[in-house]
């Protein structure tokens, strides 16, 4: 499995003063120095069992790592994602494509901000149909907020243009509007997520499915979609469901929808199909995800190599289905890593291979 590795810029922080003696006239402290070096790899990673159920709680030294097809390593920390902050963008596709999840996707989303986010969470709300619109930019987690924010935008004069209601899905470009919203989101901090309510349908748009990804794990942002699983049958025919009743599936692809599954699976994410009358329970397994995320981390390669890598990231010992978020690699400035008052790396245990990530094909 294709997969890239994110890089994370640690702060080093020193404070020095002297102390105040008695009888001694009291002197300011110091100014902070502050160096900063690109060191920390870090790579979000989104690991379950084969039929896609959680893993139960893993060690570090039961992940294996390899980058560029060199040998394989342990990554020397690693934590559960848990609560840190997230910043959620949701685009939904008010064509017409998805109106059963639209119709009830306000009263949801309240519902998942009372119980999967936090006060440090984030979410913008953007729609797209004749033009992209967003009616909400880094709103806390607030249900009443939220709410409003989704029933604006749904009714949004200029959405569809001069109709009241879906009206370019024969138009509609939605590689297009997923790239621009993943550029404005990969400028927000915290843990980033971008959530399509769509298909995944497009008609001409300028940008590919490719440079869609290639941007996304720049920005290190991990693309999720939610789609109607009735108008999913619809498109793709009954036979292609197991003998299941089922409400959510996470895992439904074929040959004809491979570029929609890999754009998610490539960021990190993937692609979560339900009936519309359990999207509460879809949104929440969605933030549980994210929130039983491992964040593997290990010291950069002692060999600088600027640009993108491929990340190979197993569990030996357990068949499991894993996807990872990342970044390209910047070179790290020659003149701070000479600085004597940066704090140097430690030996790092991941050693590149010769195998090279091929370009993205606009």
């Amino acid at each position: 499995m294709r997969l890239r590795w994110q890089l994370v810029v640690c702060l080093s922080l020193l404070l020095a003063f002297d102390p105040v003696l008695p009888g001694q006239q009291e002197v300011s402290p110091r100014p902070y120095v502050l160096h900063a070096y690109v060191n920390l790899v870090q790579v979000p990673t989104l690991a379950l069992t084969s039929d896609f159920t959680t893993l139960p709680e893993m060690v570090r030294t039961q992940f294996s790592l390899s980058l560029d097809g060199g040998p394989a390593f342990h990554p020397t920390r690693m934590h559960v994602e848990g609560d840190e902050p997230i910043s959620l963008a949701i685009l939904l596709d008010a064509s017409g494509d998805q109106d059963r999840i639209l119709h009830v996707l306000p009263q949801a989303l309240a519902s998942l901000a009372r119980t999967s986010l936090n006060s440090r969470d984030h979410v913008s709300i953007y729609a797209m149909d004749c033009h992209l619109i967003r009616t909400g930019l880094n709103l806390p987690a607030d249900p009443a907020v939220l709410q409003s924010a989704v029933e604006r935008g749904l009714k949004e004069p200029t959405l569809h243009g001069t109709k009241t209601h879906g009206a370019c899905g024969r138009s509609l470009t939605t590689w297009d509007a997923v790239a621009r919203v993943t550029q404005l989101l990969g400028d927000e901090s915290g843990r980033r997520a971008l959530l399509l309510v769509s298909t995944g349908h497009d008609h001409k748009s300028r940008n590919t499915p490719a440079t869609v990804l290639h941007l996304a794990v720049d920005k290190s942002v991990s693309i999720f979609a939610i789609r109607d699983l009735l108008r999913f049958r619809g498109d793709f025919g009954l036979n292609r469901f197991p003998a299941s009743t089922r409400p959510i599936y996470l895992a439904l692809a074929d040959s004809s929808e491979d570029q929609f599954t890999e754009l998610c699976e490539s960021t990190g994410g993937l692609i979560i199909t339900l009936d519309s009358d359990y999207l509460r329970q879809g949104l929440e397994q969605f933030i549980a995800l994210l929130r039983n995320r491992y964040i593997l981390e290990f010291p950069r390669p002692n060999t600088h190599v600027g640009g993108e890598h491929r990340i190979d990231v197993s569990i030996p010992s357990r068949n499991t289905f894993i996807v990872t978020t990342g970044v390209s690699v910047p070179l790290p400035d020659a003149a701070l890593e000479s600085d004597p008052n940066t704090i140097p790396s430690s030996p790092s245990p991941a050693i590149l291979g010769n195998r090279k990530v091929l370009p993205h094909t606009p």
